[in-house]
């Protein structure tokens, strides 16, 4: 980021060579005692810093050089360099938005066509690869004939990033725009931050690829045979920016969905807002007195509408009774003048 665009625009072919050769992306090192990828951690750090470097070069150089190496790690064999690359997804379509398209062709409609092109390309190769569940053309096609994942968890992997392409777009709505205008600016010629101060041109672009491109293919899963695909499109449609959310087909979809969560055996162990379940109180339980524990001086009952801090009160209180009569007893022991049934009742 430091350099200007034209040194980065020299070093990215060498650093295009140096991933996809024989040390990273081309080779997957393993061994005898460990049958397991040995380099992933390798592939998981280029996953991680490639939206970073999507943000620093031009729509044509990303669609050259970068979008290709995207593609490899989406079909990789570990899950966590799937997940980790697939918030490269909004960054690319991002950067494929018509007008930042222009600054490689003068012609408008010239730069719109590229635009379409390039964003059809992501949408196809995803939906090849993780809806039809085709076989992916990468550089390791050949030294890896096994399927990376299941057919279920690629169509968990579509519904994942479409949350990705949605969480940006509510990190950029209107009104987190209208704050940041608000905050004050340094002086520091630093590109844009992947995932922040998307323009208006580039909001209105990502969201349309969104509703109209990604979206429809998604909503088919409601009927998905599969409870963990029907979750993971639970959880994508609740993170949709709310315009999205709130239109018909969404949101009778989001609401049968998690109607249907709602009836899963333990509650389904997903909570949808993140709160766990309020666990019923405890039965009544006696004290030492004979008096229950539920009940208060006046003899009412208190078991369900004691909160936790009077509970935790009550307990101390029991606590410090039980620590008197424990004294009294030590008092009259030493004294001497404990009787037999004192003695029994101490045992």
């Amino acid at each position: 980021a430091l350099l200007s665009f034209s040194k980065r625009s020299k070093y990215l072919p060498l650093l295009y060579e140096i991933i996809t050769g024989d040390g990273l992306l081309a080779q997957k090192r393993r061994s005898a005692l460990n049958p397991m990828i040995l380099n992933w951690r390798q592939r998981d750090m280029i996953a991680q810093i490639i939206p970073n470097l999507i943000i620093l070069f031009k729509p044509s150089q990303v669609r050259q050089f970068l979008w290709p190496i995207v593609k490899v790690l989406l079909s990789d064999s570990v899950n966590l360099v799937r997940q980790n690359v697939e918030w490269s997804i909004p960054v690319i379509l991002r950067s494929y938005e018509t007008k930042k398209c222009k600054y490689d062709n003068d012609d408008i409609v010239a730069a719109s066509k590229f635009s379409t092109e390039a964003c059809n390309e992501v949408f196809i190769f995803l939906k090849a690869t993780l809806l039809d569940n085709n076989p992916s053309p990468s550089p390791t096609a050949g030294l890896n004939k096994k399927k990376s994942s299941s057919s279920f968890s690629k169509r968990q992997s579509y519904c994942r990033v479409l949350s990705s392409i949605a969480l940006i777009l509510r990190l950029n709505d209107k009104e987190q725009r209208r704050l940041r205008k608000k905050q004050p600016k340094e002086n520091l010629d630093f590109p844009p931050h992947s995932f922040y101060n998307l323009s208006s041109d580039e909001y209105r672009h990502v969201h349309q690829l969104l509703k109209e491109l990604f979206l429809p293919h998604a909503i088919v899963m409601k009927d998905d045979k599969v409870t963990n695909v029907r979750l993971a499109l639970a959880k994508c449609l609740r993170v949709m920016p709310l315009d999205i959310r709130g239109e018909g087909e969404v949101s009778v979809v989001l609401s049968t969905l998690e109607d249907e969560i709602q009836t899963w055996e333990g509650g389904g162990g997903q909570y949808m807002d993140g709160n766990a379940p309020q666990h019923p109180s405890s039965p009544n339980r006696s004290n030492q007195n004979g008096n229950t524990a539920s009940s208060n001086n006046n003899g009412k009952d208190t078991s369900t509408s004691m909160s936790p801090d009077d509970e935790a009160k009550a307990a101390i209180e029991r606590g410090k009774q039980q620590a008197e009569q424990d004294e009294k007893r030590l008092k009259l022991k030493k004294s001497g003048t404990e009787d037999d049934s004192m003695s029994l009742a101490s045992i």
